[in-house]
């Protein structure tokens, strides 16, 4: 399966890196709505997973990767692939991506068919089936509880005991069979709401509970 779905766009700008076994700065060589590549003296270890910030030419904030996986290292190089970061981060990323796919086409007068920028399809994470017991809370009602009957990396399917509107915005932990302590997701967003089941969308989520929730749907795909 080829993984560079997305085109890359060549340009250099600042980056900070924090990650289990090193922190550190520096220069992104390229970008694209999946990952890029970084050079750096303090290089994290392939397959290690790293919350990176990207201070982007043109922007007062950096955008935020709250979680991103190291896929190779090579010299003072490696390549990174994103993981999770909130909507609003994707869309700024999304943004700046389009900008840069729409002046490389108009540096270029004579294609014939200039390709649209590249958008995310928010449901391409696999989804798997499963009986997950939730708890939920927003800070407009007490909480509630259900059960997760599909789920992916980015957000899931949740029955539960009572109706909850599209649009808000919860709390949620996700209790694992066999597991102490449930994954906690601070911020996720109703998408749609039919009756009592309603699909999210997690917004925010600390690197750690995103790397037990990694591996928790990779145990589901090689089942």
């Amino acid at each position: 399966m080829n993984r560079r779905k997305y085109p890359r766009f060549g340009l250099q700008f600042p980056v900070s890196f924090f990650g289990p076994r090193v922190n550190g700065t520096g220069l992104a060589l390229n970008v694209s709505e999946e990952g890029c590549l970084i050079e750096s003296d303090h290089c994290p270890n392939e397959g290690d997973y790293v919350e990176v910030s990207l201070n982007l030419p043109d922007q007062d904030v950096a955008l935020r990767i709250e979680s991103a996986a190291v896929r190779w290292v090579t010299g003072r190089t490696f390549g990174l692939q994103f993981l999770f970061m909130s909507t609003a981060v994707l869309d700024r990323l999304q943004a700046f991506i389009g900008g840069l796919a729409t002046a490389e086409v108009e540096s270029e007068p004579c294609s014939p068919e200039p390709t649209a920028p590249a958008t995310v399809d928010r449901r391409q994470e696999p989804r798997f089936e499963v009986r997950y017991r939730s708890s939920f809370a927003s800070g407009k009602m007490l909480g509630g509880e259900g059960t997760v009957t599909d789920l992916s990396s980015r957000g899931c399917r949740v029955s539960a005991d009572a109706p909850v509107p599209a649009k808000t915005v919860l709390e949620m932990h996700l209790h694992l069979e066999d597991a102490a302590e449930p994954i906690k997701i601070p911020e996720a967003v109703v998408r749609w709401s039919e009756g009592n089941d309603f699909g999210l969308e997690f917004r925010e989520m600390d690197p750690k509970s995103f790397d037990r929730l990694r591996r928790v749907i990779n145990g589901l795909a090689s089942a």
